[in-house]
Order: structure tokens, then C-alpha cells, then sequence
């Protein structure tokens, strides 16, 4: 501070050569309380706040500075609480994240309080983590960074094409309105409890809605079935084709299922009279399945 009578508070910084630059006036003359208090974090974000009076009642100032670059200056107190105690001491304190945090007396008689005035950072940057490769399901599962914050829980709403699509309280989060077969954007917006928002970068998100082509031969003769199945994706969509992943023949039976890659030709006989349910099943990559399902009443 500097002045022969009220106090200028003044800053002078170090720069990335360790070295002190020229002082400078910060906030206003002058000062009503002690020295000014500094507070630093280890992201390099730093805070200078001090007790004021220009002929007003005292009140809470601070100059926030991020890195090497200078900030802004807030008010801290509040008018209607009452002057701040300037006697009643000062200080600042910051996280290791860039948030600080400052604490006074104020107020009169009975209405004396401590008071705490706070400076937040939103959220940090952060981004998704579902795969751009091909290709999701209509109803895929989103995943994505926790973005960096140290003083409370967040909450999270996904975007897909611009549109809000569904709220979170951890990283990911299941839709529930199918998507067309395609190329869809998507991005997450994480709100922390002071509700200052991040929002992620669009990250793409390509879709896969259509179900297998499934065709199935099917002979019956006494209690001996015999299945032909064959199915493939349809390769007209193009890259939006996630590929086939699986036909599976369940006999009904609790017998082991027939499987293969593109194809199942199997013969089945059945021990016992009863009714069977007969179960083909086409998937592909991306989780469509297409059923072609049998009632069998043997005899």
C-alpha cells in the first residue's frame, strides 16, 4: 500500500523469468483496514482483496488475476448487511483450482456477522468419450469426462443435435429417444451448485438403426427340425452399416444354442413331447436384432 494518508493498495508481480515487475494501483484509495491480503493457487490464478473507503462505508473488494494476465474487480459485501468492521479483520484463501475464498466481520449491534464472499471458477474443460467409429445403437449410452471441480457435486445434460436429450448426475447416460440411422453431434453441459455451466466440445456420434436382414428355412418332420437361417446387414446404407455380429438358434428346449457368423444350418431333435418355443436371432454390431420366433407342439 502507498500514501501518505489513506492507503493506495498497489501489486507488483513476478513474471515467468522470476523476476518483480513495476508496482501498480489496484482497486481504489484507499484502504479502511489492514494491508491488503494476497492468495495464489497452484494453477497460477491469484487474488489481491482489501477492506475500502472512499467516504462510503468500508466495504470488500478484489482483484482476481489469471496467470499473467490481469482480471477484473468485484464487490464483494453486500450494502444491505451493513458496513464491514474493518477492525474485525481480513483474510483470503485459495484452492489449488483457482477458486478463492474471503472472509470479513460486518454489520452493527446485534446484526454483527461474519460474512464470506467467494470466487468460483465453473466447471473445467472436459470431453466425450463414446467412440466416433461406427456404429451406435438408436439408443446408445454416452460417456464423457468428469470435468475438474473441487467445491460440490454437478449435474449433466446431454445435447444431441442441438437439443436437450437427457439429465445426469454421473459421467454417462443411457437415451431414451431412439436416433435415426446417421450422423448425429453430441455434447455434454456440465452446471455445478452456483449453476455456472462447461459445456464439452461436439464430439460425433454415428448411428445404426436398422435391423438385420434375417431369412429362415425351416423343415419339421415328427419331433427332427432342420433350420437354414441366413442374415446380413444392409450394405445400401453404407458406412452407416455397423455389420453383422451373430445368428443364434435357441431351441426352446435348454438344449445349447446353434450359432454362427452369417449362417446356421442345424438339425434338432427333441427328447420329449411338448411345446417349444423356437428362437432365431440376428444381431448386429451396433445391437439390432431381428427375431423370427416359433411355437412347436411336439408329439
Amino acid at each position: 500500500m502507498a500514501g501518505a494518508t489513506g492507503g493506495q493498495p498497489m501489486t507488483a508481480r513476478i513474471d515467468q523469468r522470476d523476476q518483480f515487475g513495476v508496482g501498480e494501483r489496484i482497486l481504489v484509495p484507499s484502504l479502511a483496514g489492514g494491508a491488503p491480503v494476497p492468495a495464489i493457487s497452484e494453477n497460477n490464478m491469484a487474488f489481491v482483496g482489501a477492506i475500502l473507503s472512499s467516504g462510503e462505508p468500508p466495504y470488500v473488494a478484489m482483484r482476481s488475476y489469471d496467470f499473467d494476465k490481469r482480471g477484473t474487480d468485484g464487490t464483494l459485501s453486500r450494502p444491505e448487511l451493513g458496513p464491514v468492521a474493518a477492525a474485525g479483520g481480513f483474510d483470503v484463501a485459495a484452492d489449488r483450482g483457482g477458486s478463492a475464498i474471503a472472509g470479513w466481520v460486518q454489520g452493527t449491534g446485534a446484526e454483527r456477522r461474519i460474512v464470506a464472499g467467494l470466487s468460483d471458477r465453473p466447471p473445467g474443460v472436459f470431453v466425450g468419450y463414446t467412440s466416433t467409429r461406427c456404429c451406435r445403437g438408436p439408443l446408445p449410452t454416452l460417456a464423457w469426462q468428469m470435468p475438474f471441480e473441487l467445491w460440490g457435486a454437478l449435474r449433466f445434460e446431454v445435447l444431441v443435435d442441438g437439443v436437450p436429450a437427457g439429465q445426469s448426475r454421473t459421467t454417462t447416460l443411457a437415451l431414451t429417444q431412439r436416433l435415426k440411422s446417421g450422423t448425429h453431434s453430441w455434447q455434454a453441459r456440465a452446471s455445478d451448485i452456483r449453476g455456472q455451466t462447461s459445456l464439452s466440445r461436439t464430439r460425433t456420434l454415428r448411428v445404426d438403426a436398422a435391423k438385420p436382414l434375417l431369412s429362415v428355412g425351416y423343415k419339421r418332420q415328427g419331433r427332427v427340425v432342420r433350420i437354414n437361417a441366413r442374415a446380413r446387414d444392409d450394405t445400401r446404407r453404407g458406412p452407416f452399416a455397423a455389420g453383422l455380429h451373430r445368428v443364434v438358434v435357441s431351441w426352446g428346449d435348454r438344449t445349447p444354442v446353434a450359432s454362427g457368423r452369417f449362417a446356421v444350418r442345424s438339425v434338432h431333435r427333441y427328447r420329449r413331447k411338448g411345446t417349444y418355443t423356437l428362437r432365431i436371432v440376428a444381431r448386429d454390431r451396433a445391437g439390432n436384432q431381428t427375431v423370427d420366433e416359433r411355437t412347436l407342439r411336439i408329439g
